[in-house]
Protein backbone atom coordinates (compact mmCIF):
# COMPACT_ATOMS: atom_id res chain seq x y z
CA UNK A 1 0.00 0.00 0.00
CA UNK A 2 1.29 3.74 -0.70
CA UNK A 3 2.41 5.73 1.98
CA UNK A 4 -0.83 8.22 1.25
CA UNK A 5 -3.25 5.31 1.07
CA UNK A 6 -1.92 4.13 4.55
CA UNK A 7 -2.42 7.90 5.35
CA UNK A 8 -5.86 8.50 3.92
CA UNK A 9 -7.31 5.29 5.61
CA UNK A 10 -5.38 6.11 9.49
CA UNK A 11 -7.02 10.10 9.49
CA UNK A 12 -10.59 8.65 8.06
CA UNK A 13 -10.66 6.15 11.22
CA UNK A 14 -9.06 8.66 13.51
CA UNK A 15 -11.45 11.44 12.22
CA UNK A 16 -14.83 8.95 12.60
CA UNK A 17 -13.45 7.58 15.94
CA UNK A 18 -13.16 11.24 17.38
CA UNK A 19 -16.66 11.84 15.86
CA UNK A 20 -18.07 9.02 17.75
CA UNK A 21 -16.40 10.91 21.30
CA UNK A 22 -18.61 13.03 22.66
CA UNK A 23 -16.26 14.77 24.37
CA UNK A 24 -13.78 15.38 21.20
CA UNK A 25 -16.93 16.91 19.67
CA UNK A 26 -17.58 19.42 22.61
CA UNK A 27 -13.70 20.49 22.69
CA UNK A 28 -12.84 20.66 18.79
CA UNK A 29 -15.98 19.70 16.71
CA UNK A 30 -16.93 16.94 14.37
CA UNK A 31 -14.19 15.92 12.03
CA UNK A 32 -16.04 13.18 10.54
CA UNK A 33 -17.18 15.27 7.40
CA UNK A 34 -13.51 16.69 6.97
CA UNK A 35 -12.00 16.56 3.54
CA UNK A 36 -9.51 13.35 2.36
CA UNK A 37 -6.59 13.90 4.22
CA UNK A 38 -3.48 12.51 2.47
CA UNK A 39 -0.82 14.24 4.65
CA UNK A 40 1.01 13.29 7.46
CA UNK A 41 -0.69 15.68 9.95
CA UNK A 42 -3.86 17.52 11.06
CA UNK A 43 -4.59 20.99 12.80
CA UNK A 44 -7.59 21.01 15.43
CA UNK A 45 -8.28 24.65 16.45
CA UNK A 46 -8.55 24.73 20.49
CA UNK A 47 -10.69 27.67 20.63
CA UNK A 48 -7.54 29.11 22.81
CA UNK A 49 -5.74 32.20 21.90
CA UNK A 50 -2.33 31.64 21.27
CA UNK A 51 -2.31 27.19 21.20
CA UNK A 52 -2.34 25.42 18.36
CA UNK A 53 -2.72 21.59 18.49
CA UNK A 54 -1.34 19.16 15.30
CA UNK A 55 -1.80 15.54 15.29
CA UNK A 56 0.65 13.43 13.84
CA UNK A 57 0.65 10.06 11.62
CA UNK A 58 4.32 9.64 11.01
CA UNK A 59 4.63 6.58 9.37
CA UNK A 60 8.03 6.98 8.01
CA UNK A 61 9.19 7.01 11.79
CA UNK A 62 6.33 4.58 13.38
CA UNK A 63 4.68 7.14 16.14
CA UNK A 64 1.69 8.76 16.40
CA UNK A 65 1.21 12.18 18.46
CA UNK A 66 0.27 15.48 19.25
CA UNK A 67 1.83 18.79 19.26
CA UNK A 68 0.89 22.01 21.24
CA UNK A 69 2.44 24.70 20.02
CA UNK A 70 1.97 27.78 22.57
CA UNK A 71 2.90 31.32 22.09
CA UNK A 72 1.62 32.88 24.82
CA UNK A 73 4.68 32.42 27.65
CA UNK A 74 2.49 32.66 30.95
CA UNK A 75 0.28 30.00 29.47
CA UNK A 76 3.28 28.20 28.90
CA UNK A 77 4.78 28.76 32.60
CA UNK A 78 1.72 27.80 34.12
CA UNK A 79 1.60 24.37 32.13
CA UNK A 80 5.26 23.91 32.96
CA UNK A 81 4.31 24.69 36.58
CA UNK A 82 1.92 21.48 36.62
CA UNK A 83 4.39 19.32 34.40
CA UNK A 84 4.03 16.79 37.29
CA UNK A 85 0.42 16.74 36.68
CA UNK A 86 0.48 16.50 32.93
CA UNK A 87 3.18 14.14 32.50
CA UNK A 88 1.24 11.50 34.65
CA UNK A 89 -2.03 12.13 33.03
CA UNK A 90 -0.31 12.06 29.15
CA UNK A 91 2.04 9.32 30.26
CA UNK A 92 -0.32 7.09 31.50
CA UNK A 93 -1.30 6.63 27.40
CA UNK A 94 2.19 4.87 27.28
CA UNK A 95 3.98 7.53 25.12
CA UNK A 96 6.88 9.77 25.60
CA UNK A 97 6.41 13.21 26.68
CA UNK A 98 8.65 15.88 25.11
CA UNK A 99 9.31 19.83 26.47
CA UNK A 100 11.18 21.32 23.77
CA UNK A 101 13.00 24.53 25.28
CA UNK A 102 11.28 27.55 24.24
CA UNK A 103 12.11 29.43 21.10
CA UNK A 104 11.54 33.36 20.87
CA UNK A 105 8.06 32.85 19.25
CA UNK A 106 6.89 29.07 20.86
CA UNK A 107 7.09 26.56 23.34
CA UNK A 108 6.19 23.33 22.15
CA UNK A 109 4.84 20.15 23.85
CA UNK A 110 4.99 16.74 22.28
CA UNK A 111 3.22 13.16 22.97
CA UNK A 112 3.82 10.48 20.88
CA UNK A 113 2.65 6.72 20.99
CA UNK A 114 3.62 4.09 18.93
CA UNK A 115 0.49 3.30 16.58
CA UNK A 116 -1.69 0.09 16.40
CA UNK A 117 -3.56 0.23 13.36
CA UNK A 118 -6.86 -2.31 12.42
CA UNK A 119 -7.27 -3.57 9.38
CA UNK A 120 -11.11 -4.24 8.12
CA UNK A 121 -10.94 -8.11 9.25
CA UNK A 122 -10.15 -6.80 12.43
CA UNK A 123 -6.51 -7.51 13.27
CA UNK A 124 -3.84 -5.12 14.13
CA UNK A 125 -0.55 -4.25 12.15
CA UNK A 126 1.70 -2.06 14.08
CA UNK A 127 4.86 -0.16 12.36
CA UNK A 128 6.40 -3.75 11.01
CA UNK A 129 3.68 -4.85 9.17
CA UNK A 130 2.07 -1.65 7.69
CA UNK A 131 3.04 -3.06 4.25
CA UNK A 132 0.17 -5.52 4.78
CA UNK A 133 -2.25 -3.09 6.23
Amino acid sequence: MENPDLRSLFWDGFYEYCGERQDFVSAYSDPSNRAENGSWYATFGLGIRDVHSMAYFAQRDGWVGVNLWITDVALYEGLLARRDKVEAMLGSLGGSILWREPSEKNRELVVRLAPILRRSTGTSCTRGSWQGC
